[in-house]
């Protein structure tokens, strides 16, 4: 699944909103992207397996991008390219630390 995230986010990299922040908050850099009333939506919609998903990831440069987006584990794909978020950030809340651990992936319930 991971592959596949990456693999799509490099084919609509153009596409993606991407934000830059000093400090990745938790509550509002990855839990607001997933709160959105569409994201719930499709989240909550009984007909479809999706997942919301976080992924961490280390740049050389000692900053963090984070990816937010929805997976559709039926289809094996993410639901919609266009809608994924991308955030580089210098640091991680200790929250987000928290909730990532020593993982790069994050599903998030």
């Amino acid at each position: 699944m991971f592959k596949i995230i990456k693999e799509l986010l490099g084919a609509f990299w153009n596409l993606i909103q991407k934000f830059f922040v000093a400090v990745c908050d938790f509550a509002r850099n990855v839990r607001a992207y997933f709160m959105d009333s569409f994201r719930r939506s499709l989240l909550n919609d009984g007909k479809r397996r999706v997942l919301a998903v976080s992924i961490k990831e280390r740049l050389d440069t000692g900053n963090y991008q984070l990816v937010h987006c929805l997976y559709d584990q039926d289809k094996n794909t993410v639901v919609d390219a266009q809608d994924m978020e991308v955030i580089t950030a210098e640091e991680l809340d200790s929250e987000t630390q928290r909730q990532f651990g020593d993982d790069d992936i994050l599903i998030l319930g």
